[in-house]
Formats: C-alpha cells, structure tokens, sequence
C-alpha cells in the first residue's frame, strides 16, 4: 500500500455531470494497492450527480436507464486504453422502495476518433404498488361512488352536496398526485391524462345532477315537449306512441278545470297495459337519472380501462 501521492494516475471525469464538469475527487492522503506485476489498484469514492434523460410518459410503471460516462481529458485513446472492467458491483445494490434493478451494461467508445469513453448504464424499474393503493385506486373508488348521486331521490336535497364533496375529493387527490409527478411536460405522464379524464367525468356528474334537480322541480301546470316525452317514455319502458287527451266533464263543478286543462293540453303516456297516464316533468328527472347513470358508467369503464391497460401493456 502506498500513498495515490507517489503515483501517476488519469485525470478522469464525468463525461455527463448534472452541472459542470466533475473530476473524481481523489484525496491525498488515500491510498493504492501495488501488485507484483505492476497494476495498482486504485478505489476513489465520492458522490456524483450525472445528467440522464427521464421519460415519465408511464409514470409510474416505467423503466429507466440512466448512464454515467469517464472521460481522461487531454489524452488520446492510444495513450489511456479505457478498460469497462470485468464485472460490477453490484451486489451491494439490490434497489430500494420505490426502484428494483433490471440489468447492468457496460461499455467503451471511441469518439472524436482521439477520446475514449467508458459508459456504465443501470436499469430500473419503478415499483407501482405505492401509487396504485394509495392514489389510483382512491381515485378510481371516488369517480365509482360518483354515479350514487343519481341514485339519490331528489327529495332528500343531499344530491348537491354529495356531488360536489366528491369532485373535492377528487381535486385533492390529484393535488398529492401532482407532488408526486415528474415536473415535465416532455412527455406529459399518461397518468396525467387519466387523472384530467376522471376529473372532467365527475365535473359533468356535478353539473347534470342541477340541471336534472332543475328539471325535477319545474311548475307541474306544464308539460315537456313531445320529442322529450318521447325519449323519456322510451327509457321508463313505455311505448312511445303519444296522444293529446281532452278531459270531458259536463257538470258545472268541472267547467273550471275543464278550461285549465284545455289550455295545458296535458300530454299522456301510453302504457303497456294501455292505461293513460299523465307524464309529468318528475317522470323526465327519474328518465335522465337512468340515462346519467348509464352513460357515465359506461364513460367511467371505458376511461380505466384504456388508460390502465394502455399503462400496463407498454
């Protein structure tokens, strides 16, 4: 053993530091193993940070691969033969929480046709199962409870509420989703994507839910038009053929009631047993509530199922 201070050793560097150019830091007080062959072993330790791409578009069941590269500045290939070594080690290093290693590639290049360099790459894989329990599935369960609210009967007056307590729920999972996110917009995370989908799905629950309590709570004394009669008949399982229906009462008790309803010309629903039956703007409320329900669960379905399948598959 004798001191790195009697030696020579290559001036090596950090051919993609982070922010300048990193010289391996060698103290002089540190020391080197001479053999009986001539080769000195030499092991400079030291914390680095290296500038490699992060493609976050999978985030978070990604790979990454981030590469360190030496260089010898100042001297040609033919003068310092970079060697990338017989193995790595690597079996101090099994990965942590949040990352598990792949593989591990080595390699040296010659550039410039003068410069050699030495390329050491790690492979990761991001381990998902933190972000699916505690963020991905909550926000799939909220956007899945979402559809209740039209399953509430608009008397109880908590459809509001409800609607709108689950669109904050979701806006602050997608804040402590957006701590988490990769700051890039090159590319967008799909994860993104997804998150903006469910939120835009359950704003429009908010919204149809008063629009529909709107409906519910029109004057009974008028009647929908006949092409919103004939949907709502369709949806409730009435058949759709409609007809106006004329109240006729001879007794001067009626005379008044007679005239209202020869002025409001009340629309009738035929049913399958072939009763008449007044369809009122309630009827219409209860008839969106099943279409609401339908097609924001079929909305709901289709958006998890492509982004979690196309998350999963890449």
């Amino acid at each position: 053993m004798i001191p790195v201070s009697e030696i020579w050793y290559p001036p090596l560097i950090i051919g993609n530091p982070y922010s300048t150019s990193t010289a391996i830091k060698v103290e002089d007080r540190s020391f080197v193993r001479l053999w009986l062959d001539g080769t000195i072993m030499f092991y400079p330790s030291g914390v680095y940070e290296i500038n490699s791409p992060l493609d976050s578009k999978y985030y978070p069941f990604d790979k990454q691969a981030f590469s360190i590269q030496f260089v010898v500045a100042g001297f040609m290939y033919r003068e310092v033969n970079l060697n990338a070594g017989m193995t790595y080690l690597s079996s101090i290093f099994d990965g942590n929480g949040e990352w598990s290693v792949l593989n591990m590639t080595r390699g040296v290049a010659i550039v410039n046709q003068y410069s050699s360099i030495a390329t050491f790459t790690v492979s990761l894989e991001r381990k998902s199962t933190f972000m699916v329990v505690n963020i991905i599935m909550p926000i799939v369960f909220l956007a899945a409870i979402n559809l209740l609210v039209f399953v509430l009967p608009p008397e109880a007056g908590e459809r509001v509420s409800f609607s709108v307590t689950i669109l904050l729920s979701l806006a602050v999972f997608m804040t402590l989703v957006g701590d988490n996110l990769p700051k890039t917009s090159d590319p967008l995370p799909v994860l993104s994507y997804y998150l903006l989908a469910t939120l835009t799905i359950s704003t429009l629950m908010c919204v149809m839910t008063m629009l529909n309590l709107a409906i519910y709570h029109k004057n009974e004394q008028s009647r929908p038009p006949k092409c919103i009669a004939v949907v709502a008949a369709t949806v409730l399982r009435r058949k759709t053929g409609l007809k106006s229906h004329k109240v006729e009462d001879n007794s001067s008790e009626a005379e008044s009631n007679l005239t209202i309803e020869k002025r409001i010309k009340p629309l009738k629903i035929a049913f399958e047993n072939n009763k008449d039956v007044l369809l009122r703007w309630k009827d219409v409320s209860y008839a969106v509530d099943i279409l609401c329900f339908v097609g924001f669960l079929i909305g709901l379905c289709s958006i998890n199922i492509y982004y979690i399948v196309f998350l999963t598959s890449h």
